[in-house]
């Protein structure tokens, strides 16, 4: 009870030192409606943390569109927020506002990770290269790159038994693993389509799950030295070929979540077998496709995702949803639960142009 009202205060502090208000007012406001938004209430009431004290003053984020935001799993009071086109920012202290990793170029940063044995190495992807900071954001050297400058370094994932493996996922399918923490790297995997998403099953790191666009789930249950394509088990459900998201819940062995833009589907048998979980968002309307999820890691009961325009909450596993109109003009993007709060949730948004893409 005591740090659920510590986090209110210092998300009190955030919003009152960003200048922004909870709710979006009648004005136009898209272009101070994004950055991040958080909810110390499962999502019942937003709030904009926006701020970014400089030695000028105070400048803000909230004008950014999100594209990653990750909680450094040795420290839950730090989050990366990887921005499109801006470059990276984390925050150590919310009520403290965010900080830029200056010394990482600017442009999008599609992918972080943070070791979990050293806090203060972290890892960021940018174009085709990857980088690395072993000095908590103070310097970044780049320990990777793909010879073709179109391809895009778009998945990361680090071994939290044994942080030496790092995975990365590239927009043309290849899957790459370092031993070394990125002084040398193999192709351990080519998909043949973007490679979305890497994650690793919170009770066995051998078991990994890499999502694409156009071919579906993958798994490896020894690491990465073999692959199979899941998509015989998920062919019933609508475009699954194109997994945008994946979660696991970390008390229940085997039990995964998979997200289209269509639906969600849950597994509890490492993706052997899927089951759809009943949404109140019509499949065939672009305003309500699924475009984040997210699962409190505690309790698998607790799920929730975010459209174009709308945010979802479910308490009973899909069974009935609550909705309520997202706080900004944007579409959802990056949605997680804060690890150590599950009450506590974060937002990250895009903005969609006039033909309706992002």
């Amino acid at each position: 009870m005591q740090k659920t009202k510590f986090f209110i205060t210092i998300l009190l502090a955030a919003i009152a030192l960003s200048g922004c208000s909870i709710s979006v007012n009648s004005k136009d406001t898209s272009n101070i409606d994004g950055g991040i938004f958080v909810s110390s209430n499962k999502g019942e009431i937003w709030g904009q943390t926006a701020s970014v004290p400089t030695t000028n003053g105070v400048e803000s984020i909230r004008s950014f569109d999100s594209a990653v935001l990750v909680f450094d799993p040795s420290d839950a009071k730090a989050v990366y927020l990887g921005t499109v086109g801006q470059g990276l920012y984390y925050s150590y202290d919310l009520s403290r506002g965010w900080q830029k990793a200056y010394t990482l170029p600017s442009g999008t940063v599609l992918a972080v990770a943070v070791s979990p044995d050293d806090k203060c190495q972290i890892y960021a992807t940018l174009g085709n290269k990857l980088y690395a900071s072993k000095d908590c954001n103070r310097t970044y050297e780049q320990i990777y790159f793909d010879n073709d400058p179109v391809v895009q370094v778009s998945s990361l994932a680090i071994d939290y038994y044994d942080p030496n493996k790092i995975y990365i996922g590239t927009s043309k399918g290849d899957i790459l693993k370092s031993s070394d923490r990125g002084q040398s790297w193999q192709t351990i995997y080519r998909t043949g389509f973007r490679v979305w998403k890497i994650i690793l099953d919170s009770v066995d790191s051998r078991i990994i799950f890499a999502s694409t666009n156009g071919a579906g789930l993958f798994r490896s249950v020894d690491g990465g030295e073999n692959w199979v394509s899941l998509k015989e088990s998920l062919k019933e459900f609508k475009d699954s070929n194109k997994i945008i998201d994946v979660s696991f819940a970390t008390l229940e062995k085997g039990l995964i979540f998979a997200a289209t833009a269509s639906g969600i589907m849950k597994s509890t048998d490492n993706g052997d077998s899927w089951t759809k979980i009943e949404l109140i968002t019509k499949e065939n309307q672009k305003e309500s496709s699924v475009e984040t999820m997210a699962v409190n890691p505690k309790n698998a009961q607790e799920i929730y995702y975010a459209t174009k325009t709308t945010f979802y909450s479910s308490v009973d596993g899909g069974v009935s949803w609550k909705t309520k109109k997202l706080p900004s003009t944007r579409a959802g993007a990056v949605l997680m639960v804060k690890p150590d709060q599950p009450n506590v949730l974060f937002l990250g948004l895009k903005k969609i142009n006039s033909s309706g893409q992002y």
